[in-house]
């Protein structure tokens, strides 16, 4: 399974803090929980678990297109227990801390690399 890529959808979830194009109450939440935990790892482990949800209909989708729309649609419709459903999974999320350092230091060098230096 390989979704598109993120920056076509996840940049807007990650940048809003999910409150774009989600409820107000699960950007609220990510606050909290990033609060009580000192950590930005909720925000990755959501926006997989985004991915996770969806992931029968993204397999389902024929073109390319299609999958950005249900990427950008689907998750809307979705309602306040679907949206614990999700935090649930998202807070059970595997990733560690170290794992999330070692990402950032990878991307750093990638876009170190992109940009010449």
């Amino acid at each position: 399974f390989f979704p598109p890529p993120a920056v076509l959808y996840a940049s807007q979830w990650l940048m809003t803090l999910f409150s774009t194009p989600f409820p107000p109450i699960l950007s609220a939440r990510m606050v909290d929980v990033i609060l009580l935990e000192n950590s930005s790892r909720i925000m990755l482990s959501t926006a997989v678990a985004i991915l996770m949800f969806l992931k029968e209909d993204l397999m389902a989708c024929q073109e390319f297109e299609e999958l950005i729309m249900c990427i950008k649609v689907e998750p809307v419709k979705w309602d306040t227990a679907r949206l614990r459903q999700l935090l649930s999974l998202a807070l059970a999320s595997p990733f560690s801390e170290a794992q999330l350092r070692t990402a950032r230091v990878i991307v750093e060098r990638e876009r170190g690399r992109r940009e010449g230096g």
